[in-house]
């Protein structure tokens, strides 16, 4: 239930959105990335590149070629890279405790 409302706090979360990478040489990954963050496309768990490619109007392959060079991550790791941002950032912000799973 805690995850429950953890992810409808997340969801709902109305704060600015950060720029979590800065590639001042490359504007069209900041299209890319401003698309993503502004729609919160990465809550989507079935996001694919495609997705993001039809949004931001650009091939899948240049997508991923972007994100790469702008990152070093692939496109599932950047994505999974904002997903824990977002996640750190809540709990910091309402220190959940964190019950461990494992003995």
């Amino acid at each position: 239930t805690e995850r429950i409302e953890l992810r409808k706090e997340i969801a709902n979360d109305k704060s600015p959105n950060e720029v979590i990478f800065n590639a001042n040489s490359n504007s069209t990954f900041q299209l890319i990335q401003n698309c993503i963050l502004e729609n919160k496309l990465y809550f989507d768990p079935d996001l694919c590149v495609e997705t993001v490619a039809i949004k931001s109007d650009i091939s899948n392959k240049k997508l991923s070629a972007i994100i790469l060079e702008a990152t070093n991550y692939s496109f599932s790791d950047y994505i999974n890279s904002l997903r824990v941002e977002k996640a750190k950032k809540c709990l910091i912000k309402k220190s959940i405790q964190i019950i461990p799973l494992l003995p």
